[in-house]
């Protein structure tokens, strides 16, 4: 949406103006293949699938969960959860995967196992 919001303290809109143009929200599944890790990829198989939807109670947040993982992803935007997404991906397998087991807490290891399971880190395509 174009135009001009009043916000209340909360960050809420209280009044819009000025709207030039509304677009429908893309809450279109997204499929991620890899994710940039550094110079390398993380490549998933198979593929993950994101769903976005909208939070339930004021529908102002992206939200996509990843159950194979135990992760939410979430952002204002819908870039924004792909990119909280990619975060946290980023993270888990730097925290957990590459991580030694006996580093671990058991819901770690089993995290673990999951993530080198199904994720492989191979070097980006120099095209990339």
């Amino acid at each position: 949406m174009i135009g001009q919001f009043v916000l209340d303290a909360d960050g809420r809109p209280l009044r819009l103006s000025d709207v030039r143009s509304i677009e429908p929200v893309d809450l279109s599944p997204v499929e991620f293949g890899e994710v940039a890790f550094g110079d390398d990829v993380l490549a998933f198989s198979p593929p993950i699938v994101l769903a976005p939807r909208l939070d339930d109670e004021e529908e102002q947040y992206f939200i996509a969960d990843v159950p194979d993982f135990g992760l939410t992803a979430s952002g204002r935007t819908r870039d924004e959860m792909l990119q909280d997404w990619e975060d946290q991906v980023q993270f888990i397998w730097r925290e957990c995967a590459l991580a030694p087991a006996e580093d671990l807490a058991p819901d770690a290891i089993d995290l673990r196992a999951k993530l080198r399971a199904r994720v492989t880190q191979g070097r980006r395509n120099a095209d990339s």
